[in-house]
Parts: C-alpha cells; sequence; structure tokens
C-alpha cells in the first residue's frame, strides 16, 4: 500500500501490508487505515500519523472488503 500526500499529491514510502491487498477503509477519525490482503486473509490496521502497520487481524479464507461502523 502506498500513502498519498494530498497536500502535494505525491505517493510517500510504500507501506508493507501481505501479498495482495484489496480493500481500504480509514476510521472516521482518520488515525487508522484497515487494510483487507486477499492474499492472506488479514486485515492489518495502519496507524495513520506514523504510516507503521499493527498486528493484523485474521480475517479468514479470501476477505472482500470490510466496514467501518459507528
Amino acid at each position: 500500500m502506498t500513502p498519498i500526500n494530498l497536500a502535494t499529491n505525491t505517493p510517500g514510502t510504500p507501506i508493507r501490508v501481505g501479498d495482495n491487498p484489496d480493500w481500504v477503509e480509514i476510521t472516521p477519525d482518520g488515525t487508522t487505515a484497515y487494510v483487507v490482503n486477499d492474499g492472506s486473509g488479514t486485515v492489518p490496521p495502519i496507524n495513520t500519523a506514523t504510516n507503521t502497520p499493527g498486528a493484523a487481524i485474521k480475517a479468514g479464507h479470501d476477505p472482500v472488503e470490510i466496514a467501518i461502523t459507528p
């Protein structure tokens, strides 16, 4: 996954999230991005302030997408 700096419209340093990232959801407060990784069946959370991944959440075989609700 590659973050984009919206102020400059330039790519940042790629973040390793797995073999086949497929879907991204960002929390309403903007602090965490959850990336569905189709290849490993995980959803690693990304701290958007530091662009670092946290411990991946196991999501079963072939997850497709997620949704965040209050």
